[in-house]
């Protein structure tokens, strides 16, 4: 599963609209007649992210088939050494059993595989315990349902591979198979300076900014109309009262 990166991402966790994100995700699957199991892997941290985080990030997942269900939960995390990862959006269920039993009945029959598949994962919830989660008009008896966020998309890439295919182009755990755009390393730093202030202090408090600054330039403008208006009413004004 190739996780190629979020867009339109709306809510924020971080001073200056921004996040420190990750994907994580949690594969359950359980055979036939077997226990389930639980595998827990994520991305890299794409470091001050606003509405878009990119990852280019490989997970070798393995799966036992026969399977009686198989599905990966998606959760995308802002990172925070100080108060621990939390919640951007609400978690997404994204069932694999149909593509995994088809690629299982291909390759029992020596049929060909599905081959790559685009999948795109809606995020369009707020996390649990999100002050915009629901509101109470009479305290607890009554809760009316807000609207959602603005979705953020995560684009994904799925190949299912027999261990025979597998073998023949071997692939990491974790591999990055293309640079991540849009990264905030100290080469993005060097050759655009003004981009990097303006996203570690975000667009609100930059617009706050702006605004003080024409105003402040306004009022400066002002002040040196009057003290020229004064210098000239004292030199040829005063004389002749």
């Amino acid at each position: 599963m190739k996780i190629i990166q979020v867009d339109n991402i709306s809510l924020f966790n971080d001073f200056g609209d921004k996040n420190d994100v990750y994907v994580q995700g949690m594969l359950k699957q359980k055979g036939v007649g077997k226990d389930a199991q639980i595998q827990v892997v994520k991305t890299d941290t794409h470091k001050c992210a606003r509405s878009v985080a990119s990852f280019c990030q490989v997970w070798v997942l393995h799966i036992t088939c026969p399977i009686s269900t198989c599905s990966m939960t998606l959760e995308l995390m802002d990172e925070d050494k100080f108060l621990g990862a939390s919640l951007i959006y609400g978690a997404k269920h994204l069932p694999l059993d149909p593509f995994i039993q088809r690629a299982h009945r291909n390759h029992l029959y020596g049929d060909p595989q599905p081959g790559k598949l685009l999948h795109e994962v809606i995020f369009d919830s707020y996390p649990p315990g999100h002050p915009r989660e629901s509101t109470g008009c009479w305290g607890k008896c009554c809760k009316r349902r807000q609207r959602g966020p603005k979705p953020a998309t995560l684009s994904l890439e799925i190949e299912i591979l027999t261990n025979e295919q597998a073998a023949k182009a071997p692939m990491q755990h974790n591999f990055v198979y293309a640079e991540p755009h849009s990264r905030m390393d100290w080469k993005f730093i060097s050759v655009r300076p003004a981009e990097y202030a303006y996203n570690m202090i975000g667009p609100r408090i930059y617009g706050k900014i702006r605004r003080y600054c024409i105003c402040s330039i306004i009022v400066f403008v002002l002040l040196i109309f009057l003290a020229i208006f004064y210098l000239i009413a004292q030199t040829f004004v005063a004389p002749f009262m």
